[in-house]
């Protein structure tokens, strides 16, 4: 359990057994995975997609990015 989320279950189940931050990864192809930043003039970035995932039902509890303070690519 993290120090973060001390009292977190999961929606769908009800467990406790939650881990915080997993990052999203791709296995075909170099790169992140989220949501695109423009970074200066020219520069694109891209933020990494983390996930919190219930380890006991393999529940999604959320998406969400570290850093949400960009100007974001619409």
């Amino acid at each position: 359990m993290s120090e973060n989320h001390p009292a977190a279950t999961c929606s769908r189940c009800g467990s406790t057994n939650l881990a915080f931050g997993i990052r999203l990864a791709m296995t075909a192809e170099i790169g992140d995975i989220g949501p695109q930043f423009k970074d200066g003039l020219l520069l694109v970035g891209t933020e990494p997609l983390l996930i919190d995932l219930c380890t006991a039902c393999g529940h999604v509890e959320r998406f969400y990015v570290k850093n949400p303070n960009h100007r974001w690519l619409t």
